[in-house]
């Protein structure tokens, strides 16, 4: 009876023990938390000059180049900034420009493909307490067109120049010379070459000192001035002029170059 009493006991006891040792296992322990994903780059800051500029006439494909550097200076010299242009065909091509720039003066300078005249070819700027400075309000334009048959030559532009007033009436000087008879009527001419309009014809008679007025003349535009007497031929023929600003500039090979401060017409007699 003892016997029987003790293997009940152990009977028992077994999965008491089991059930305690199982009850001391720990849990298994949990997985490790991935590892945070690194963090993204910095976006790099916006320049604190920024313009927005517009090509007029670039041929579909075709690349241009802006760039930015001191005013003055070559292009193989440090540039504050530099972005190639390629056209999609569109009439015109509209180009966001951002640069970090100290105040001083700079300038923005467009490279296009050798077959076009840029109008301009760039522009001086000044910056100061961080922006542009530009007193007129003037947009950033460039306008190409056929090199081939352009008179005058590629220059640069101001935005900074402060405004001027030009003229409604511009004077320039002119003289007659050759003639052998001092009632001799000469014909002015002055013809612009941007609506192809002529001007208010003048008149002189004889040898001597006269003023050709241009009205309401404007920035840029191009003026050819002729002149002739019955009888005669006149050397030169013409003169081709461009304004700029309040004044008058001889355009010679199609560069624009001194200023228009005196036409002389030489006049030879025909059977001379």
């Amino acid at each position: 009876m003892k016997r029987l009493i003790v293997l009940c006991m152990i009977a028992l006891a077994i999965p008491l023990l089991i059930t305690s040792v199982a009850g001391c296992q720990q849990p298994p322990a949990p997985a490790p938390a991935p590892a945070p994903a690194p963090a993204p780059a910095p976006a790099p800051a916006p320049g604190n000059i920024q313009m927005t500029v517009t090509i007029n006439g670039l041929g579909k494909g075709e690349e241009a180049t802006f760039t930015i550097s001191h005013e003055g200076s070559a292009a193989s010299e440090e540039l504050f900034f530099k972005r190639d242009v390629i056209s999609e065909g569109k009439k015109a091509t509209t180009v966001d420009i951002a640069a970090n720039l100290k105040d001083g003066y700079y300038q923005l300078l467009l490279k296009a493909p050798d077959k076009y005249f840029r109008d301009p070819k760039g522009y001086f700027f000044a910056v100061s307490k961080s922006n542009i400075v530009n007193p007129t309000g003037n947009s950033i334009i460039f306008n190409l067109s056929p090199k081939a048959g352009t008179i005058g030559s590629e220059v640069y532009r101001s935005l900074s120049a402060p405004k001027r007033t030009i003229p409604k009436f511009l004077s320039i000087r002119a003289s007659i010379n050759g003639l052998k008879d001092e009632t001799v009527l000469v014909i002015i001419h002055t013809y612009n070459e941007d609506t192809g309009m002529e001007e208010p014809k003048g008149q002189v008679a004889g040898n001597g000192p006269f003023e050709i007025g241009i009205r309401n003349p404007k920035e840029g535009i191009f003026y050819t001035i002729t002149a002739e007497a019955e009888g005669y031929r006149v050397q030169p023929e013409s003169y081709d002029i461009q304004i700029k600003g309040d004044t008058a500039y001889i355009v010679s090979d199609n560069e624009t170059g001194e200023e228009a401060l005196h036409l002389d017409f030489q006049f030879v007699p025909n059977n001379s």
